[in-house]
């Protein structure tokens, strides 16, 4: 019968370790959740004019927004002034405070959805909404709608009138994902580690045969 030697028990140990490792490794490779701006878009009507009128529902994660003695956080969404004709009707959730500004108001300048923090570590849970109308909307379905988007720390010593201060984060908004939603980073680590503990304890049990066996 084959028999399991102090040499096999020590490569085993080897082959265990190793593959717990890699298992670490592969969970450190997986990208940390990062702050972002996912949206939809629906139609829900048309303006007085007859133009159709479209809704931006964002969905805000990762960010964390402070209203303090020394800083005040602002969300800025642009909006392209050769995309959109307008926007109205801006909400956010509780503890933001929106304003809007028009696309091309002066000529050739982007609009902004602005949320500037009213409290110190808001929820995110919203709603962020505005809606918009297109300056082609016949092109609707083949225009790119992602938009940029700064967060903006202001100075905070007078909060009856807050100055700029620096521009903390920028990014571009993405179309909310459909269908099963990606695993996060902890469940794919737990995944690549039981993957790896089970296969190192099988190769641990497996006895290899000795070269000696006749």
């Amino acid at each position: 019968m084959p028999t399991v030697t102090v040499r096999d028990l020590t490569r085993s140990t080897r082959i265990a370790r190793l593959s717990i490792l890699l298992a670490v490794t592969s969970c450190l490779a997986v990208p940390l959740a990062a702050d972002s701006i996912q949206f939809t878009v629906a139609r829900i009507g048309q303006t007085a004019a007859g133009d159709p009128l479209f809704e931006f529902n964002y969905s805000l994660s990762g960010f964390v927004f402070q209203n303090n003695a020394a800083v005040v956080d602002e969300l800025d969404i642009e909006f392209d002034p050769k995309i959109f004709a307008g926007i109205s009707n801006g909400t956010a959730g509780s503890g933001f405070d929106v304003e809007l500004f028009q696309p091309n108001n002066p000529p050739q300048a982007p609009g902004d959805y602005s949320a500037l923090a009213t409290l110190n570590h808001p929820s995110l849970t919203g709603p962020f909404t505005v809606d918009f109308t297109l300056i082609n909307p016949s092109q609707f379905s083949s225009i790119n709608l992602g938009q940029t988007y700064f967060i903006n720390a202001f100075n905070n010593s007078d909060p009856s009138n807050p100055t700029f201060g620096s521009q903390i984060e920028t990014g571009v908004t993405q179309p909310l994902s459909s269908g099963v939603p990606e695993p996060s980073s902890l469940t794919l680590c737990v995944a690549c580690f039981l993957v790896g503990a089970v296969w190192a304890a099988r190769h641990r049990l497996r006895p290899t045969p000795s070269r000696h066996e006749a």
